[in-house]
């Protein structure tokens, strides 16, 4: 392996954050401030009411699951790889379905 898989996800997932900021920012309707603990703040996520949600979303599919899927290439070929990314849209949408939480998948997400 020629380069450490933090090497590449440091500066992947760092450029993200503040280009989110960035647009985040930019919102016309809802522009995210510098000050304060409320939902449209920057530094929202530190809040008692979000942290932990924050923390999940940070720790399981940021860095457990596109990082993980980085460092598999290492493993696995990459034509089972971007298979399986590419039927993440309907395995999340069949969670959904039976978690309650959406509609069944329509015809456009079982066809692809």
């Amino acid at each position: 392996t020629w380069m450490p898989l933090w090497l590449y996800a440091f500066p992947v997932v760092g450029s993200s954050a503040l280009m989110s900021l960035f647009v985040a920012f930019l919102d016309p309707q809802a522009p995210a401030t510098l000050r304060g603990w409320s939902a449209s703040s920057a530094f929202g996520f530190l809040n008692r009411k979000y942290f932990l949600m924050a923390l999940y979303l940070g720790a399981g599919p940021g860095v457990c699951g596109h990082t993980v899927i980085n460092l598999l290439l290492k493993y696995m070929s990459p034509l089972t790889i971007s298979t399986a990314m590419l039927s993440e849209p309907l395995m999340g949408s069949l969670l959904g379905y039976f978690f309650g939480v959406q509609a069944a998948p329509g015809k456009y997400t079982w066809i692809g």
